[in-house]
């Protein structure tokens, strides 16, 4: 009868203590962020360690280059330090329909960037956090671009904040284009 109280009182401590060692464990793991994915640019960084990607679709109409076009996006981050994460940009397909008038359409790759984002500033509940990113445009896809066009190099200022309830991510583009010897600056 003893040695059964026994058994028990140490299988009893064995499972009190891998439930603790199981609490800690998990209290470690972090919350799900309910901002992420993101439609802007955060100044914010994904958690230490962790990959994140964000898959989207970006349709465009009536442009002087296409009639239509349809393209699949994928942005990966990795943050590798608490003030440094890693960014890689990529369409790896684009479905785009030439102007009226012609029947070519075309399934074409897009562009791949890379860089980094680094926090300059950490906010809190009085300050926003603000930091600073780099892409370098690696291949440019023979896919026609929107938005603000084709890059060689961009820097942005990224500013987060929360204002009243509302979350507010403002972005500053400084981007450098190229076309032959012809190199200018575009700002968004």
């Amino acid at each position: 009868m003893i040695r059964l109280c026994c058994g028990l009182a140490v299988a009893y401590a064995v499972l009190c203590a891998a439930q603790s060692q199981a609490q800690s464990v998990a209290d470690e793991t972090p919350e799900a962020n309910p901002a992420r994915p993101t439609v802007a640019t955060p100044a914010t960084l994904t958690t230490v360690g962790y990959l994140q990607f964000e898959n989207g679709i970006l349709y465009a109409a009536n442009s002087p280059e296409f009639a239509t076009q349809l393209g699949v996006n994928q942005v990966t981050k990795l943050t590798i330090a608490p003030r440094l994460q890693l960014l890689l940009l990529s369409e790896p397909f684009t479905y785009t329909r030439q102007p009226t008038g012609s029947a070519v359409s075309e399934s074409l790759p897009g562009d791949v960037d890379d860089g980094f984002q680094a926090v300059v500033i950490r906010g809190d509940h009085r300050k926003p956090t603000i930091s600073l990113s780099y892409l370098r445009d690696h291949y440019s896809g023979p896919a026609p671009d929107v938005d603000i066009g084709s890059f060689t190099q961009s820097a942005l200022l990224l500013l987060s904040h929360d204002l009243g309830g509302f979350h507010v991510d403002l972005n500053g583009i400084f981007s450098e284009q190229t076309d032959g010897k012809i190199r200018r600056g575009q700002f968004g």
